[in-house]
C-alpha cells in the first residue's frame, strides 16, 4: 500500500524544523509510519538527517511517537463504523444488539423485514469497499474486550447463522422461518469449556463455568489473528482492519455468524473467549 504523505498534520511537523531541510514537500512514503516518513525525508536534502529529526522533535523517541500518531489521526475511529456509541459496540463483542439477535423474517403484512443485506449489511458494505481497504481503523481498546490483549492476539467465535449465503456456509437456508430458526455456523471448533471468570461482563458473573461434553455445544466456528510487537508492523497498525473484516464484515455480512458461545464474549482478546 502507498499512502501519500502530503497530509496537514505532517507538514506542520517539518515545518518546526529550524534547519534548512524542506521548505515545503510532498513525500511519497510505502506506509504512514515513522520509518516510512524517515526513509522518505532523510536524504532528500543535505540537512534532512537524524540531526534534523532531533532538532525537529526533540529526540528521535520523540519523532517515532508523533509520527505514530499523526498517522493515527488519519485513521476511521472504530466506533464510527456503527455510529451507535460504546455500549451499542460492547454488546455487540459479547453476542447482544440487533446485530446479533435478528433473523430475516415476514410480518403479518408479507413485508421482508430485518434483511441483514440492509442493516447493517449496507453500511458495512460501504465501509469495507471504500474506507477499509485504503485506509487504518483504529484499535477499539475503549472496549474491555480488547482493552488489554496480553498475547496480541484476538479471537471470535459464533455460535449461530442467521443468514443463507447460498456458499453452504451454515445451515441456515430459506425460507428464513423454516429453516433457519436456531441454525448452526460450518463447525470448525470444538468449545471444551468456558471459564466465565475471563470475562465477567460477557458472562454477567464473576465466577463459574460452563462445560460441554460430547459437542454439547454443537457447532461453533472460530477465527481469530494475531500481530507484532512492533507498533509499525502492518498486523500492528491494521489490526482494527482486520477486526473489522473478522467480527463484520467477512461473517456477519458474508456468512451471516452470530452470536456468542454461552458465558463467553463472541470476540474479544484471546485470553477472555472460550477454551478449545
Amino acid at each position: 500500500m502507498r499512502l501519500l504523505l502530503a497530509t496537514a498534520t505532517l507538514h506542520s511537523l517539518v515545518k518546526l524544523a529550524k534547519c534548512q531541510c524542506l521548505d515545503s514537500f510532498t513525500i511519497n512514503a510505502n506506509a504512514c509510519t515513522y520509518q516510512g516518513f524517515v526513509d522518505a525525508v532523510i536524504g532528500v536534502g543535505d540537512d534532512c538527517n537524524e540531526t534534523w529529526l532531533v532538532q525537529t522533535f526533540g529526540s528521535l523517541d520523540s519523532a517515532r511517537e508523533t509520527i505514530t500518531q499523526a498517522c493515527a489521526d488519519a485513521y476511521l475511529p472504530f466506533g464510527a463504523i456503527t455510529n451507535k456509541g460504546p455500549l451499542f459496540d460492547q454488546e455487540y463483542y459479547n453476542g447482544g444488539t440487533y446485530m446479533n439477535e435478528e433473523r430475516e423474517t415476514i410480518n403479518e403484512h408479507g413485508i421482508t423485514i430485518h434483511r441483514l443485506d440492509d442493516d447493517p449489511g449496507n453500511r458495512i458494505e460501504i465501509i469495507h469497499d471504500d474506507i477499509a481497504q485504503s485506509r487504518g481503523i483504529t484499535w477499539p481498546d475503549s472496549l474491555v474486550n480488547f482493552k488489554t490483549c496480553e498475547y496480541n492476539a484476538a479471537m471470535c467465535c459464533f455460535a449461530q447463522d442467521r443468514y443463507d449465503d447460498g456458499n453452504g456456509d451454515g445451515n441456515c437456508e430459506e425460507p428464513y422461518d423454516e429453516n433457519c430458526v436456531d441454525a448452526n455456523p460450518a463447525d470448525n471448533t470444538d468449545v471444551c469449556y468456558v471459564d466465565m471468570a475471563r470475562s465477567p461482563i460477557a458472562s454477567r458473573t464473576s465466577q463459574g463455568f460452563a462445560l460441554f461434553e460430547k459437542n454439547a455445544e454443537e457447532d461453533s466456528h472460530c477465527h481469530g489473528f494475531v500481530w507484532s510487537d512492533d507498533p509499525d508492523d502492518a498486523s500492528t497498525r491494521f489490526r482494527g482492519n482486520n477486526l473489522f473484516f473478522v467480527s463484520m464484515y467477512d461473517h456477519l455480512t458474508q456468512r451471516g455468524y452470530v452470536r456468542n458461545v454461552p458465558g463467553a464474549p463472541m470476540c474479544a482478546c484471546v485470553e477472555q473467549v472460550s477454551a478449545k
